[in-house]
């Protein structure tokens, strides 16, 4: 007769034994006092799992002997792009909370015409020179709807406004996306077929010629150069940045393919091949510079970013080629893997001026002649 040691012992070790062997024990296993209900009855309420029963009469939980008990663990998914790339972000970075803003760093979006100055007493380091300059790389491109910056002659008019006066199928489109509009540029020609005619997108989405958007490229000195990802987490990939900065560029979008056989029929003069690394014209663009924060519509007058950011912005309303931006959104999409920019962001609201920089932005990057629109001002 085994020892009452040899029994405890077995009685411990049967549990982790059948465990391994469910298959076997499933369609053996019954209810301990009431007959007939097996693992059948148990599948039907998961609590049951817990239930005492028995294999062949060796005492066995439910949980041990039931595979409905025990389903297949989920094969784990691979690790992002991001993921694998970025180690201080997927293992430490902790986002912050969004402040009130009279707790906040001065604030974007500004209004960056000249001599426009705010009030807020200016916290950060401004980087005047070219981001490139510094060791710094893009860690994303997205675009918004409209410029979310305002500069008085070029990009002026008030998104919703500009949207009112184009077709009622216009606004339907506009209403349909419930993206908040920025600032429209001037000079759009309702008789110029490169501002009318639409283009076949195959890449990005709700872009449409004739609209202006404002494309920024968050840069940082916390990421692998050539790696950009959704959103603006790139910007924290290998560790705390030390310099954080936003290009902002805006564009209307024209088709200058009009007969629709592939080739610009402008000489190219819209189209920017490198425009996903950043902006264009970059040494004679008008560029307001200024310390602000990151943007987009979760913020407002009252809560605020809680991101120091360094601007450089170009003044200009500028000209992009649709084929060229369905290029970028083509690259982002099959080269980057990006998934969730390839479409217009809302704009925030222009930010009051007691929350901005209270430094002037009449600093350039390099003085010279800017490309404008019909119709602004010089």
């Amino acid at each position: 007769m085994p020892s009452l040691k040899a029994a405890v012992l077995a009685l411990a070790l049967a549990p982790a034994s059948a465990a391994k062997t469910a298959e076997e024990t499933d369609a053996s296993w019954v209810h301990n006092n009431r007959d007939g209900l097996g693992c059948d009855w148990v599948a039907a309420w998961e609590p049951r799992c817990a239930v005492n029963g028995n294999v062949d009469g060796t005492p066995m939980l439910a949980s041990d002997a039931c595979m409905a008990c025990n389903p297949e663990p989920k094969p784990e998914e691979p690790l992002s792009l991001i993921e694998s790339m970025c180690p201080f972000l997927t293992t430490e970075f902790i986002a912050p909370g969004k402040p009130y803003c009279e707790d906040a760093f001065e604030q974007s979006p500004a209004d960056v015409t000249k001599g426009a100055v705010g009030e807020k007493e200016t916290a950060g380091d401004l980087i005047e020179v070219p981001y490139s300059s510094v060791g710094m790389c893009a860690a994303n491109v997205h675009w918004h709807l409209g410029a979310e910056h305002y500069n008085k002659g070029t990009y002026d008019i008030p998104g919703e406004e500009w949207l009112q006066r184009q077709s009622e199928e216009t606004r339907r489109r506009l209403a349909g996306a419930g993206t908040v509009p920025g600032f429209f540029c001037q000079g759009y020609d309702e008789n110029d077929a490169k501002m009318t005619t639409e283009y076949d997108w195959q890449y990005c989405t709700d872009t449409h010629v004739g609209y202006t958007y404002e494309i920024h490229w968050p840069h940082t000195n916390a990421g692998p150069c050539g790696f950009m990802s959704d959103g603006l987490g790139g910007l924290f990939c290998t560790g705390l940045p030390t310099m954080v900065g936003v290009q902002g560029q805006v564009f209307v979008v024209v088709n200058d393919d009009l007969d629709g056989d592939g080739v610009s029929d402008s000489d190219g003069e819209y189209e920017w091949p490198r425009l996903i690394h950043g902006m264009v014209n970059e040494e004679t663009a008008d560029i307001a510079k200024y310390t602000g924060s990151s943007t987009g519509t979760s913020h407002n007058q009252e809560i605020c970013s809680p991101y120091l950011v360094s601007w450089h912005v170009d003044r200009a309303c500028n000209y992009v080629s649709a084929s060229t931006m369905d290029n970028m959104c083509k690259t982002m999409k099959e080269v980057m893997g990006m998934k969730k920019d390839l479409y217009p962001h809302g704009s925030r609201e222009l930010v009051d001026p007691k929350w901005v920089t209270d430094k002037p932005m009449t600093r350039k990057l390099k003085f010279g002649g800017t490309r404008k629109l019909r119709g602004s001002e010089e």
